[in-house]
């Protein structure tokens, strides 16, 4: 009689350490990389939600781990100037190739989407917790398009024309987090606030158009429900 009773003992408290919980929100935010003079970048607006588990160690510190569904979005408008070769077409002959410059403009929208996976502890002050820990994206799909306003050498010839790189995002993202949350009702329902950095290029190494690293920054502000 009192073996099943102190293993009931033991999973009852096993259990009370354990806790679910939904989230959703607005994610606000761009990828962010290098800017040159004239350049300028768009904040977008993207949903977030998704559920958690977090394992209470003490009355202070608490572990978290989350599955997110992210939809990251942003926008840029940037100078875009260098050296090119221009093939100049001459019928019932070779390309002519020549050397030359080109100045202009580059759109591009992007709207990824990930699922997340942070990880981060937290310390609990009264009804307030500071969260700290990282966070591992895996792709499901990627978006990056736009249009490019170029002009060749001195005006002599112009390119319009629209670009699709999707198959350039990088299908990993990993990068740190901050944030904190405020309880409404004592176990039951909190609202929060999280800002996360790629520490990862949302780029593949191989892409030919972009050199530097360009990488994912976002807020996120949310609502939590408990579940369990």
């Amino acid at each position: 009689m009192l073996i099943p009773l102190f293993l009931l003992t033991v999973v009852f408290s096993f259990s009370q350490q354990w806790s679910g919980s939904i989230k959703f929100g607005s994610l606000y935010g761009a990828p962010i990389g290098p800017a040159n003079e004239g350049d300028e970048g768009y904040l977008r607006l993207g949903p977030g939600f998704g559920v958690g588990i977090q394992y209470e160690v003490n009355s202070w510190l608490t572990i978290h781990a989350d599955m997110m569904l992210m939809n990251k979005k942003g926008g840029y408008d940037a100078v875009a100037e260098g050296d090119t070769i221009y093939e100049f077409e001459i019928p019932g002959q070779p390309p002519a190739l020549f050397p030359t410059t080109y100045k202009g403009r580059v759109k591009g929208e992007f709207d990824n989407t990930y699922l997340d996976f942070p990880l981060y502890a937290s310390i609990k002050w009264k009804r307030s917790r500071t969260h700290l820990g990282v966070y591992n994206g895996f792709l499901l799909s990627g978006y990056h398009a736009g249009k490019t306003d170029l002009v060749l050498g001195n005006n002599f010839s112009t390119i319009k024309e629209d670009f699709d790189d999707s198959d350039f995002i990088s299908t990993f993202d990993f990068g740190i987090l901050i944030g904190g949350e405020f309880e409404i009702i004592k176990n039951q329902l909190a609202i929060g606030f999280r800002g996360t950095y790629g520490l990862t290029s949302i780029f593949k190494p191989d892409y030919p158009n972009v050199k530097d690293k360009f990488s994912n920054l976002y807020m996120y502000p949310y609502i939590r429900i408990s579940v369990l």
